[in-house]
């Protein structure tokens, strides 16, 4: 296959419609094209085109992790060797999807693939993505299982006051109309994005609604920028979970300017699915200003799969882990907060801090290597949770800490279900204890962290499984009765700035009150937030001052500690 042998946009990007009408007419036949997930024909992949896809992927990598140029981006190392965590992969196959238009299923890469091994890949299974729309065959009619996530929401009374939200630059104009139908083929296409809930025999069940119910669609014209506040505290209060819509969009005109909010309630998404919105969002009003039918595929599970699979995995293989998780669990709380004798925390009592880490500085901790100057480098994410860990242990002058862990709960190996464009709420979050770092170095301490992690079962997911999904009382009780960790760690991952075609940028504004004060928050009193925009790094601490007995200046010191930390990992 020729590099220039496929009809492309002016920005280098595949014209999907043409390839499919080339295809069918005959015009267009090579072995590195097939419609169909199947195994390749025993032929070499052309040699140019691997060459082609093997540069393109070297430059992506380096946008990915800041490095000079795709030179500096061996092709012959596992990716787990280049700093790419399991977010870093799902964004290397999406931005792989954006320039190819080839699906690379995640269960066919792993931290060990090679860019070599994914280009070939690319080549020989290049999925052309059929344009029908409509709803995934055999949706369910009944009641639908929760995800962990979900309960655990439910059961800090995270019920219709609670969402997410994003505002966007918009660089094409839209129209209501135009918005409206991409999204109506957004809901069409994510069950999820279809969920009504109602209370049943003092809890709570979900069943699908229909499509045009699930979102609104609503514009405004706003003059002074302190009249948009209001009206996007408005949006957040009129999402309904029981009738819908679970999701509402503005288009907001400002002059010369358009701008896009979208708040959906966060029982039926979590963070990574308010990317796959965007971008999808994108892709269908790109599509419709080519006169494309809309639609977008099924490419990866239901989200009704995943919660359906869980379940049976919370009753069966989850349960081989539960020692391990008693071990993490009997590890005392530092002094500052114990979760038996304190009052649970509410979303009214959290204070915020905020911290950010230059693209230099963000570039330097990605040189962070694991066991020594020649060894693999560890994934920021990594290095940041290293970072707080010495923090944390120097202020709290305790030795073995236990930490709670954020998980996108996407990994395919658990589960063996493509979560890579699901929509859902997925995510999950497990305890860990780490041993007492005061005697070791910053890179010993990274080290170390990278070797905890490599060792905890079933990518974690196994722990809220028997929380909140093992119907086995003794099991749950005795998770439930032991002390949470008093500090929790959570790294979102990479945000992109702009959607696949340029249609929306990431803007930041204030996004409104996204949730009830009165409500619990599934959070320890002392939460670290982390992702990266733009090549900064983007830090939040969310702590409860009430529950850790602190008077004020306590967070400067840890944020100082925390820097400082950081400092000495990137020298």
């Amino acid at each position: 296959m020729r590099p220039d042998s496929l009809p492309k946009t002016t920005s280098g990007k595949l014209r999907r419609g043409e390839c499919r009408q080339r295809w069918a007419s005959g015009s267009l036949r090579s072995s590195a094209l097939s419609g169909q997930h199947r195994a390749a024909p025993e032929v070499p992949a052309d040699a140019a085109g691997t060459e082609y896809v093997l540069r393109l992927l070297q430059t992506e990598v380096a946008a990915l992790l800041q490095s000079p140029g795709p030179d500096d981006v061996p092709v012959d190392q596992p990716l787990r060797d280049l700093g790419l965590d399991s977010l870093g992969l799902m964004d290397l196959a999406k931005r792989i999807e954006d320039r190819t238009g080839a699906r690379v299923p995640p269960a066919s890469v792993d931290d060990g693939t090679t860019l070599r091994a994914m280009a070939t890949s690319v080549v020989r299974w290049f999925a052309l993505a059929p344009s029908e729309p409509g709803e995934a065959a055999g949706r369910s009619t009944g009641d639908v299982p929760f995800s962990a996530g979900q309960t655990a929401a439910l059961q800090r009374g995270q019920w219709t006051w609670w969402s997410r939200a994003v505002m966007l630059d918009v660089h094409r104009r839209l129209t209501p109309e135009q918005l409206r139908r991409a999204t109506a083929a957004l809901v069409a296409r994510h069950e999820a994005l279809r969920l009504r809930f109602r209370r049943v025999d003092g809890g709570f069940a979900q069943r699908y609604g229909d499509v045009e119910g699930s979102f609104a669609v609503e514009s405004v014209t706003v003059h002074e920028s302190d009249d948009l506040l209001p009206l996007l505290n408005e949006q957040h209060r009129r999402l309904s979970l029981e009738s819908g819509p679970v999701m509402r969009l503005l288009l907001v005109e400002t002059g010369s300017e358009q701008r896009l909010f979208i708040t959906v309630n966060h029982l039926v998404m979590d963070g990574v699915t308010l990317g796959i919105l965007v971008d999808e969002l994108d892709r269908l009003c790109r599509g419709e200003e080519r006169g494309e039918p809309l639609g977008l595929p099924q490419s990866s599970a239901s989200f009704e799969a995943f919660t359906r699979r869980m379940s049976d995995f919370a009753r069966g293989e989850a349960t081989t882990d539960l020692d391990f998780w008693r071990e993490q669990l009997a590890v005392p709380p530092p002094a500052a907060y114990d979760s038996r004798v304190q009052p649970g925390i509410l979303l009214k009592d959290l204070a915020y801090a905020d911290q950010y880490l230059r693209p230099d500085e963000t570039r330097a901790l990605r040189n962070m290597r694991i066991g020594g100057p020649d060894g693999p480098r560890a994934p920021i994410a990594t290095t940041l949770l290293a970072a707080l860990l010495r923090t944390a242990q120097r202020q709290w002058k305790c030795g073995r800490l236990v930490i709670e862990l954020a998980s996108s709960g996407r990994q395919t190996a658990v589960h063996g279900l493509d979560l890579s464009r699901t929509a859902g709420n997925v995510q999950c979050a497990f305890p860990l204890a780490f041993e007492d770092s005061i005697a070791q170095s910053p890179g010993e301490t990274v080290t170390a962290v990278a070797e905890r992690l490599t060792r905890v079962p079933s990518a974690g997911m196994s722990f809220d499984a028997l929380k909140y999904l093992n119907d086995d009382p003794a099991v749950q009780n005795h998770i439930r009765s032991a002390p949470a960790p008093t500090l929790w760690f959570n790294f979102q991952g990479e945000a992109p700035t702009r959607s696949g075609s340029g249609l929306f940028s990431l803007r930041e504004s204030p996004l409104g009150d996204m949730g009830d004060p009165e409500a619990g928050v599934r959070q320890s009193p002392l939460y670290l937030e982390c992702n990266i925009a733009g090549g900064t790094t983007r830090i939040r601490w969310k702590y409860s001052p009430r529950h850790l007995n602190w008077s004020g200046a306590e967070i400067d010191e840890w944020t100082t500690t925390f820097r400082d930390e950081l400092t000495g990992m990137a020298r």
